[in-house]
């Protein structure tokens, strides 16, 4: 897992308005 990509990937996505979806799936992989 790389999460530095996935923090990016994240702060992209809120800049786009996907951050809430992008949030959920990474609680969600982070609870499994």
């Amino acid at each position: 897992m790389t999460a530095l990509k996935d923090k990016r990937a994240i702060i992209t996505a809120g800049a786009s308005g996907i951050g809430r979806v992008v949030a959920k799936k990474m609680i969600a992989a982070g609870a499994k």
